[in-house]
């Protein structure tokens, strides 16, 4: 599968495949109204869903069919970004960008201490 996610103004968010397959998520155990993605890079698929234990990030990695419920974001407010890089390490990151009056808060989740971190600009 390859192609890209975008967002379109007050929307959910979309893919275009390049060779017109779509990606399936029916791996999630999660209603599919109560999920967005948030996110791809690498061929891990970050996802935003609400079940019965509340909302959580999912990571999806497509080559191995792992699926990765991560602990509970101290905002979680569903605007997380991705990052990984195989060449690099098998571990990734999402980050969470939170504005609090004049203060920017970032969360980081790092899957190699299985962590949040929570930094706060000064």
């Amino acid at each position: 599968m390859a192609g890209f996610f975008y967002d379109i103004k007050n929307s959910k968010r979309h893919f275009t495949g390049v060779t017109g397959d779509r990606p399936s998520l029916s791996f999630l155990p999660f209603l599919m109204d109560n999920v967005a993605i948030s996110d791809c890079c690498n061929g891990l698929i970050l996802c935003w869903c609400v079940g019965a234990i509340g909302y959580r990030y999912v990571v999806y990695h497509q080559a191995t069919r792992k699926l990765l419920v991560l602990p509970p974001s101290i905002c979680s407010v569903g605007e997380a970004r991705l990052g990984f890089d195989p060449i690099v390490s098998s571990h990734f990151h999402v980050f969470e960008y939170v504005e609090e009056d004049d203060c920017v808060i970032v969360e980081i989740y790092s899957s190699e201490i299985v962590a949040w971190i929570y930094k706060e600009s000064e």
